[in-house]
């Protein structure tokens, strides 16, 4: 039998007959009691079936009225022994008349009043807490039947879906289902009795004003097939509008962004041609000029057009990794070498802008990454350019690298530039995004931080940023040793 059927048959209804169920113990009680004196006179004093016969109506006060009252029905029941035995004459053949007789007796009424008190105070604490539990709890619990109809239902569930318990128990639970949902729940419903137990199944229940709410079930089944199913749903329906909100927002930016990507990866390419003829015919009249002024009114026409050729390719390049068009070539790269080669491009712009540069050893010189050797020496001329553009006049740039100890490698470019503070380092990977140097004259768009994170994340790497104002700045980034293992 199931537990709460077990509690609830030993419970006497409130009221029986008009009367609280205590009166109506208490008269049961005393009518026995009565009909069993009777008795002891009728056959000349206290007998073996009288005794018995006491043990009713003292078990009756101690389950209806606990310990205390069992204690006083077992009392009754010596005052009546006694009483008895002093009315019907002493007849030796039917009474039991020793003082040792007396005590067995009254010690055996009062061991079972105080056991079935205990016991009987204990079962109702312990049915009223699941009766407190069962009442009080805002989610919606259930015993239904395996014939498919619910069999009791707790509050929860009109505050829920609005249909009181009569509404409910009248019809199959599966007509308050989700017509699309309602093949999938007598699945569920029929795997349950057979593997006897749910957990986070999911559907929608119609609510009686038309609408659906969506429940998490989890539930098992006792003796199945023809058991019973004691389950507990949650209503999830405000988390499931959140997640499918944020899943429609995910996909409406999804959509812009490749919409993004494909503009600017058109607009790049058409952007390219014309471009290359403007700067193709700047150099030509520039080898034929030789005016001063207008030679350096080309050489700024050529300067502006490779200065934007670049920012180009750039945007080429963030279009084609937020559309996962970016092609990565994996191989083994020798480290110092690559660092090398960046700074030998670089320099030229560093000698003019009187920075100095160098490369601090760190370690074998052989060393090699697993990486792309072009969008390497791609963030690394980034990251160098920046380092001369925003350097102090007659500051440093340093490129070190070290290997860490998980066996990674990283790689650091150092400045002594103005550096940045907290609230600058946390937008400095946004597009366009300049840390304020927007109206200082230096050229750029900031675009090359943001690049440079999104090549070193699709080498299987992270970029991170320490800076200090008035100090500098050091970026550094982490790659795979090629030799590193598995």
């Amino acid at each position: 039998m199931p537990e709460y059927r077990r509690i609830r048959a030993l419970e006497l209804p409130e009221q029986v007959a008009g009367r609280p169920r205590w009166q109506s113990t208490l008269a049961l009680a005393t009518l026995l009691f009565v009909v069993i004196f009777v008795i002891t006179l009728a056959i000349g004093g206290v007998a073996l079936i009288t005794t018995v016969l006491l043990v009713i109506p003292v078990a009756l006060v101690a389950v209806e009225f606990g310990a205390r009252g069992g204690l006083i029905g077992a009392a009754t029941a010596m005052l009546l022994f006694a009483a008895g035995d002093a009315l019907s004459g002493y007849e030796e053949s039917v009474r039991i008349d020793t003082a040792g007789a007396y005590l067995a007796r009254g010690i055996a009424f009062l061991v079972i009043a105080a056991v079935l008190g205990t016991l009987a105070e204990r079962l109702r604490r312990t049915a009223a807490e699941h009766d407190r539990f069962w009442r009080l709890t805002n989610e919606p619990m259930t015993v239904a039947g395996s014939d498919g109809y619910f069999r009791r239902l707790n509050p929860a569930w009109q505050e829920v879906l609005g249909w009181s318990e009569e509404e409910l128990r009248s019809r199959r639970f599966a007509e308050f289902v989700h017509p699309d949902d309602r093949e999938r729940t007598e699945l569920e419903t029929s795997r349950l009795l057979g593997e006897h137990r749910t957990t986070g199944f999911q559907n929608r229940f119609r609510c009686k004003d038309g609408s659906y709410r969506t429940l998490l079930w989890n539930a098992r089944a006792v003796d199945p097939p023809d058991g019973e199913i004691y389950a507990a749903a949650r209503d999830i329906s405000d988390q499931v509008e959140i997640a499918e909100q944020l899943q429609e927002a995910k996909e409406v930016a999804e959509r812009a962004s490749l919409a993004k990507s494909e503009f600017l990866s058109r607009v790049s390419h058409e952007l390219r041609t014309p471009l290359a003829a403007i700067i193709g015919f700047a150099q030509l009249v520039e080898l034929d000029e030789s005016e001063p002024q207008k030679l350096q009114n080309i050489g700024e026409i050529v300067r502006a057009g490779r200065h934007l050729s670049l920012l180009i390719d750039d945007l080429l390049d963030i279009s084609q990794i937020e559309a996962g068009e970016l092609t990565i070539s994996l191989e083994p790269v020798q480290l110092d070498l690559a660092l090398t080669e960046a700074v030998s491009l670089i320099t030229p712009m560093a000698g003019k802008a009187e920075i100095q540069i160098r490369i601090r050893p760190g370690g074998d010189e052989a060393t090699q990454v697993l990486a792309d050797r072009r969008r390497v020496q791609q963030v690394l001329l980034n990251l160098l350019s920046n380092g001369i553009k925003y350097n102090r006049p007659g500051g440093s740039v340093e490129v070190s690298y070290e290997q860490r100890p998980d066996g990674r490698m990283l790689i650091a470019v150092a400045d002594t530039g103005k550096g940045m503070d907290a609230e600058q380092i946390a937008k400095i990977f946004t597009p366009f995004e300049r840390a304020g140097a927007e109206a200082s004259g230096i050229e750029g768009a900031g675009l090359g931080l943001p690049l440079a994170q999104q090549l070193v994340g699709a080498l299987g790497g992270t970029i991170q940023i320490d800076s200090t104002p008035d100090v500098g700045t050091t970026v550094s980034f982490d790659l795979a040793r090629a030799d590193a293992p598995g």
